[in-house]
């Protein structure tokens, strides 16, 4: 009998590996890992292993965080790790007791018994590890064996190398894990310091992937024995890694293999560093309780520029470790402003509300510049805009800030405050001695919704006196024509229909009163921006072309463009709009007998024609199309 095997897919040549590897290519790993000829990457490893380039190293480190499962690939483990064994390579062997640590993986299964005694059944549940060995895939087997001298061909199933499959047996696994962790536990004799620095390397290389529940937790055998080796919780057997009846692991602590080579300031500087590094969080916990059992003293004298390191980490747990630490700080009266805005700058955002708080105790306002105060109110954050807007406006009232630099508060960045910045800032910005459109319009036109929203209120807000006499009140703002003609030109809807608001109530006034402000010119414009603002109606729209139809009755050189804009609101589709038109070119076509044909033009579709005041009052008579 005899197994004829063959495997489908083609690979690179060897000559290309060569040339990759050479050239230091980074496309090396990708052509590596498809070879699975058991003489060529034994040859390949040994060649590896001795090679002194970083890049080759390099390689190598990413080579063993790859998921672990190319066939044919023990070879390369088991050599590149012979080989690393006897250099004494520690930072090698780090990424070894990684990489090993997660290739192990038990699952939960469940026993049922019967007691024939008790005539009971009862269940049982366990940690199983599953065969699952990476292999070679194989198709187009086929089994010959010969009967009475006639050969026959069985075809065979093919072998696929599965997703969930890694390297090597639970056998060869658990005798490589205790390989490394044997070199490690003799290391920590030999010495310490290496020790500690080989361990923290290699926990800053779990991720969270090796924490996701209890028994992946305990699957970290090496792990386990660095980190909790005196913990009563677990067991320990030459595989795996047990709880201990009776107990849990929400009650286990940190109890590292010989706990005395973690102490001293050597050991808490390299543990504050892994918290900084470190991938996952059950290494950040472990860190911070031996931080706190192991070094409190230490911790007492971390200085701001360590501290800043992990309020920047992006990390709740370190966060609110980190904050702990910065309110019980001794010198912080004493950190310069530029350490503060640093700070205020690489923190996390769930700490700043605590360095805020703490800014406020401990500096002085008069430190900090105009510009500095200007640019914390534009910040983004919530707790460093409000804590800006404070200073700025008692700095304000002691020394009146230029309104350019106010202005420069149009592009505030936190939403939530944004409102109560604009508002205190157009509102000064808004005063007699402050006061030039060029300054207001940065609001109107600010990219933040907030802060169109605060400039619409103000330009509509009723509560202030409209009396103009009043030579002291910001309302003259308001009615300010180089503001209106600005706002008319604004990309913005909500702009253009504030100003529309705005203008109801100056249109329902005489207009006689604003004439020592107003040109015609300009009140045409805005009359006209009004009527042909498209979005949407308004009941100052009537009013508008009625006072439209007076100007151009009052001033004939502006007839042309009133009439015109009078047809685009006689052709509206709103029915109040288009009777208004209509209606205002009827009496401009009466009263100025001169313009009628120039409402006729500007409204062709219409017949105009002069009927006897009996019939029609004293107006135009107009019908649509055809002749009357």
């Amino acid at each position: 009998m005899a197994d004829k095997q063959g495997s489908g897919g083609s690979r690179p040549s060897k000559i290309l590996l060569d040339e990759l590897y050479a050239s230091e290519d980074d496309s090396f790993l990708n052509c590596f890992v498809q070879f699975n000829s058991y003489p060529l990457l034994k040859q390949f490893s040994g060649q590896w292993i001795e090679d002194k380039r970083p890049w080759a190293r390099q390689q190598m480190i990413k080579y063993l965080h790859l998921v672990p499962n190319h066939p044919g690939h023990e070879v390369v483990v088991k050599r590149t790790l012979k080989g690393a064994l006897e250099k004494g390579d520690d930072e090698l062997l780090a990424h070894f007791m990684v990489m090993l640590d997660g290739i192990v993986r038990r699952t939960r299964s469940k026993q049922y018994r019967y007691d024939y005694r008790t005539r009971r059944g009862h269940e049982r549940e366990y940690l199983l590890a599953r065969p699952n060995k990476s292999v070679i895939e194989q198709t187009g087997r086929v089994h010959e064996y010969t009967i009475r001298g006639k050969t026959y061909r069985m075809p065979l199933p093919d072998i696929r190398n599965r997703k969930g499959n890694r390297l090597f047996s639970q056998q060869t696994r658990a005798h490589l894990r205790r390989r490394v962790w044997r070199y490690f536990r003799f290391l920590a004799y030999q010495d310490s310091q290496r020790y500690v620095e080989a361990m923290t390397v290699a926990l800053a290389r779990y991720e969270d992937s090796f924490f996701r529940s209890g028994e992946v937790i305990l699957d970290n055998w090496s792990l386990m024995h660095a980190c909790f080796f005196h913990a009563p919780e677990i067991a320990f057997t030459a595989s795996h890694t047990n709880i201990v009846r009776g107990h849990s692991l929400a009650t286990m602590n940190a109890s590292p293999y010989l706990p005395d080579l973690w102490k001293g300031d050597p050991c808490a500087k390299k543990l504050w560093n892994l918290l900084a590094v470190a991938r996952s969080q059950f290494v950040r916990m472990w860190t911070i309780e031996m931080l706190q059992m192991r070094h409190a003293d230490w911790l007492t004298n971390v200085s701001i520029e360590e501290l800043i390191q992990l309020l920047s980490s992006g990390d709740a747990t370190v966060g609110e470790f980190a904050v702990e630490l910065f309110r019980r700080h001794k010198s912080l009266a004493h950190v310069e402003i530029p350490t503060w805005l640093r700070l205020l700058d690489e923190a996390d955002f769930s700490v700043l509300p605590v360095i805020c708080e703490a800014m406020q105790q401990h500096i002085d306002p008069s430190r900090l510049g105009d510009e500095q105060l200007v640019e914390l109110t534009m910040a983004r954050p919530v707790a460093v805009a409000k804590l800006g807007l404070s200073w700025l406006q008692t700095r304000h009232q002691q020394r009146p800030l230029a309104a350019q630099q106010l202005c420069r508060l149009s592009a505030a960045g936190c939403q939530w405050e944004a409102e109560a910045i604009a508002d205190w800032a157009i509102a000064e910005i808004a005063k007699p001695n402050q006061y030039t459109p060029e300054n207001l319009v940065e609001f109107f036109d600010s990219y933040s919704p907030a802060v169109r929203r605060s400039a619409c209120r103000w330009l509509n807000d009723k509560t202030p006196d409209d009396n103009p006499e009043d030579s002291g009140s910001s309302q003259s703002a308001h009615r300010d024509p180089r503001l209106w003609l600005k706002l008319i030109e604004s990309p913005y809807d909500e702009v253009k229909f504030a100003l529309m608001e705005r203008m109801q109530g100056i249109i329902d006034e005489a207009p006689a009163r604003d004439a020592a402000t107003w040109s015609t010119d300009q009140y045409l414009r805005v009359l006209s921006a009004i009527v042909l603002c498209v979005n949407r109606g308004s009941r100052a729209k009537p009013k508008a072309i009625g006072q439209l139809a007076s100007l151009a009755i009052q001033e004939v050189r502006h007839a042309d463009v009133a009439i015109q804009v009078l047809a685009i609101a006689a052709r509206s589709i709103r029915d109040p709009e288009r009777a208004a038109g209509l209606s205002a070119l009827a009496m401009i076509a009466e009263q100025r007998p001169d313009l009628s044909k120039k409402v006729a033009g500007a409204l062709p579709e219409w017949t105009w024609e002069m009927q006897s005041e009996t019939t029609l009052s004293g107006n135009a008579a107009y019908k649509k199309g055809g002749s009357s």
